[in-house]
């Protein structure tokens, strides 16, 4: 599969506002593919990575962008997840690359979150 249609599969879950899938990478952020929507300031998602699997993002929240902060829910080695009101963001390991998720209105994290990890799982074994 190439790179947009991993995209269009993502954005197929039901809820899912806007996907990317990057290099994991903290050096500098090299976006493999995303959807048109997808808005992200390539510094804040660095932090975002660099803090992926320490306290740090318990701390400062996750942002991709200067306009939204999401409070962070959780965060371990394997993803991270946080919210702001009814929308929320994703973000899954996947091995040399990671795979960012953000949902919104009729989205369900508990919905969304399997269909995702699943596919960094993939990701993990193909890359």
């Amino acid at each position: 599969m190439s790179w947009p249609v991993y995209i269009e599969e993502l954005l197929k879950t039901k809820g899912t506002v806007s996907a990317a899938i990057a290099s994991s990478d903290t050096k500098a952020l090299s976006v493999w593919a995303k959807s048109d929507n997808f808005s992200n300031d390539d510094a804040l998602v660095l932090d975002a990575l660099k803090g992926f699997a320490s306290e740090k993002l318990l701390e400062t929240g996750i942002r991709l962008t200067k306009d939204v902060k999401y409070m962070t829910l959780n965060a371990d080695k394997d993803r991270a997840h946080g919210r702001k009101g009814a929308d929320g963001v994703m973000i899954f390991n996947a091995g040399k690359a990671v795979i960012i998720v953000t949902y919104g209105g009729d989205g369900i994290a508990n919905e969304i979150n399997p269909h995702i990890e699943k596919f960094a799982e993939h990701l993990k074994k193909t890359l």
